[in-house]
């Protein structure tokens, strides 16, 4: 699943959350994976972003495997981390907050909730 171009970003914002709650749940089943670029990995902005986390929680929904990508540059600094500091993933994971997530639009946001 790769939403910048499975999904039509002008498109979009006209499409009610039904939409949103079958067809692209089940497109999400139909494909059957989703990856999920985090960056910074300390704190990744998808995981701030509610529509992120509705396709987050979509795809383990479906059962769709969910797999994550770090950029080049951030997967030495995470590796070294895990082996040496795991704590501080420990923290990163813990910041994720749906209700502090953010949305475009605020019936968005309260649709996703």
């Amino acid at each position: 699943w790769v939403d910048l171009f499975v999904n039509n970003q002008h498109q979009a914002p006209s499409l009610d959350f039904d939409w949103w709650s079958t067809t692209f749940k089940e497109s999400i089943r139909g494909i059957g994976r989703t990856f999920m670029v985090l960056s910074p990995w300390k704190d990744p902005i998808p995981l701030t972003r509610a529509w992120c986390l509705w396709e987050l929680y979509c795809t383990v929904q479906v059962g769709a495997a969910f797999e994550v990508l770090l950029p080049s540059a951030e997967q030495q600094s995470f590796v070294t981390t895990l082996t040496s500091e795991f704590d501080e993933i420990a923290l990163a994971l813990s910041k994720i907050d749906v209700e502090r997530a953010d949305a475009w639009k605020h019936e968005d946001k309260v649709a996703i909730l």
